[in-house]
């Protein structure tokens, strides 16, 4: 039960703080508009570079935390039978799976957000 408590508060939080670095990453999106128009040389794509290889990586990582997940879902579903120490580690990995999602989702916003203001300070220069 002490799980399931910290599986939702994370969860919550993760709902609260999601649409806060979606606003900040429009408005650094309109700052970088604004400095577009300045017509200075920027030079960003070592940075551009390093964080597509983040996304890719966190991409793929929340593919196999998706894939995770459905399987310990078939394991609870169909493979248990009854078992309880299957089910027990069924429940174990939906809960791991979801914790680790929350963390991919919260890394992609803080990674998109911190090159989003580099690539902001770039292009202010």
């Amino acid at each position: 039960m002490i799980k399931l408590k910290k599986v939702l508060s994370l969860a919550i939080i993760s709902l609260v703080f999601l649409p806060l670095t979606a606003s900040a990453t429009g408005v650094l999106s309109g700052l970088n508009a604004a400095a577009a128009g300045t017509g200075l040389e920027k030079n960003s794509d070592m940075l551009k570079f390093i964080g597509s290889i983040i996304s890719i990586i966190l991409g793929l990582l929340g593919v196999i935390l998706v894939g995770i997940l459905i399987y310990a879902g078939i394991v609870w579903g169909f493979l248990a039978q009854g078992d309880l120490g299957k089910i027990k580690k069924a429940k174990d990995m939906i809960i791991n799976a979801i914790i680790g999602l929350a963390i991919v989702f919260a890394s992609y916003a803080i990674t998109n957000f911190v090159f989003e203001s580099f690539n902001a300070s770039m292009t202010a220069r």
